[in-house]
């Protein structure tokens, strides 16, 4: 059981290592990087011409798909194990869009950070403002 300061420094971390190296997986994963620091792509599933784009059946499909999610899954997963990110991600989301198109999302492991944000930015922030404001309007 990890208290919740380790997994904040721990995200401290997280945050450090996405923010030096997002130009480079922007530029060799076309994955992009949010406001609370998870990782999101869409892969589209190559289709030849050959293929008869109607007649492919849905199990049909999800065979051609698995093989390409598992490959970019493994490439970024070793990419991030390589800047010292061991066990600080994990798969969020993969969520079909299209018919060959699939969002991939990754985030930090040790707790949602889009909850971390949203707490943050619309629940502490405002009671400290508020509490200073409070403060400053008593000595006046």
């Amino acid at each position: 059981m990890i208290s919740i300061f380790k997994k904040i420094k721990f995200f401290r971390l997280y945050k450090k290592h996405l923010s030096i190296n997002r130009g480079e997986i922007l530029k060799n994963f076309n994955t992009k990087i949010d406001n609370a620091y998870r990782l999101y792509t869409v892969i589209n599933i190559p289709i030849s011409k050959d293929d008869e784009i109607y007649m492919i059946r849905k199990s049909d499909i999800d065979n051609l798909v698995k093989p390409y999610i598992k490959k970019y899954i493994a490439d970024i997963s070793n990419y991030l194990n390589s800047i010292s990110l061991n066990e600080l991600f994990d798969i969020y989301e993969i969520k079909e869009l299209d018919k060959y198109s699939y969002l991939i999302v990754i985030g930090y492991s040790l707790f949602k950070s889009y909850k971390y944000y949203t707490i943050l930015y619309y629940i502490i922030t405002p009671v400290i403002v508020g509490m200073i404001i409070s403060s400053f309007l008593i000595f006046l």
